[in-house]
């Protein structure tokens, strides 16, 4: 997917009249908490690099570069990124990044002024839809605002008319505007929102009230950091078990609730992390190929496109952990 944007905006936007270098700057979260993707991201990037450099009817007589900076997952030092490519050489003719929202807003906020071009590869924040805001803004994911009817469809198989809410707040009210979109779906569609509630850093008393409120069904809004101090004092309270459904993001990495517990102050062990979180369901992002996948295509890249290579839609799904 990285490739093939990178190949379509150089191919469509640059003349190809004289030798000369073209320079993207990159967003990657390499170290930080926030994603552990980012290698990964880089390793796309290196490989299209090597793909389009190698060819002679895609750039010919132009060398594609980038120029790659770790965000750490940090907003100031996605800033200082930003002004460091703008104001230093090699001029950049376009921004690729950043991973997560918070990160990406204040960039894509500050580069349409220099008229840059910025396409995102993860970032999800329904506020990133506001052309008058973000005008040169593009992404190669759709919103969390896609988990939404996934979500009431599946309240609505099960009959499950109360349920409460509870998200994160953070900058770039990525939960906060989902959960708000939630709340109109859920109240169209007759359900009742017994508890509406979010938190910043410790959410013990949103926790309490949930309960108070005797929710059973609980959708969660916030990042895998949060996760893990949500469940384990899901567990103190006793909000698990077979009571309980629990129905949260399914972008986590693999046994999220088991990563850096110590680090991060979780006062729950392995065990009681588990015990908390067995059984909850998730909403994730599911790579559809609306080609017949039997049949194998050469693309212009030279390579064959099947499901594994080409994506072309996306679409919400429910997973069961």
């Amino acid at each position: 997917m990285i490739r093939s944007i990178l190949i379509g905006l150089i191919f469509c936007g640059v003349p190809v009249n004289s030798e000369k270098d073209l320079t993207i700057g990159a967003y990657v979260p390499l170290t930080g908490s926030c994603w552990r993707g980012g290698f990964a991201v880089k390793t796309v990037i290196d490989w299209a690099l090597e793909q389009v450099n190698e060819r002679n009817d895609v750039l010919f007589g132009y060398q594609l570069n980038v120029v790659l900076n770790d965000t750490k997952c940090d907003p100031g030092i996605g800033m200082h990124i930003l002004y460091d490519h703008i104001y230093n050489g090699p001029t950049k003719i376009m921004l690729l990044g950043a991973a997560i929202s918070p990160v990406t807003q204040p960039i894509a906020d500050t580069s349409k002024y220099w008229n840059l071009l910025q396409v995102s590869y993860s970032s999800t924040s329904p506020a990133l839809k506001n052309r008058e805001l973000y005008p040169r803004f593009f992404r190669t994911i759709s919103t969390d605002l896609a988990f939404n009817p996934a979500r009431v469809e599946l309240l609505i198989k099960y009959g499950w008319k109360r349920v409460a809410t509870l998200h994160q707040n953070e900058p770039s009210g990525i939960f906060s505007q989902t959960t708000k979109k939630l709340h109109e779906l859920l109240y169209k569609k007759g359900i009742d929102i017994v508890a509406g509630e979010s938190f910043t850093e410790d959410p013990t008393n949103q926790l309490a009230n949930i309960k108070e409120k005797d929710a059973r069904i609980i959708i969660g809004s916030f990042y895998e950091t949060q996760a893990r101090q949500v469940f384990c004092e899901a567990f103190k309270q006793g909000i698990y078990g077979k009571r309980y459904v629990w129905i949260i993001i399914g972008w986590y990495d693999d046994s999220w609730w088991e990563r850096d517990l110590e680090t991060e102050g979780v006062s729950c062990d392995v065990r009681e992390m588990r015990m908390a979180v067995d059984g909850y369901l998730a909403t994730d992002h599911m790579n559809l190929n609306e080609d017949d996948v039997t049949s194998k295509e050469m693309t212009v890249s030279g390579l064959v496109r099947n499901l594994r290579h080409y994506v072309t839609k996306q679409c919400s799904v429910i997973v069961i952990c």
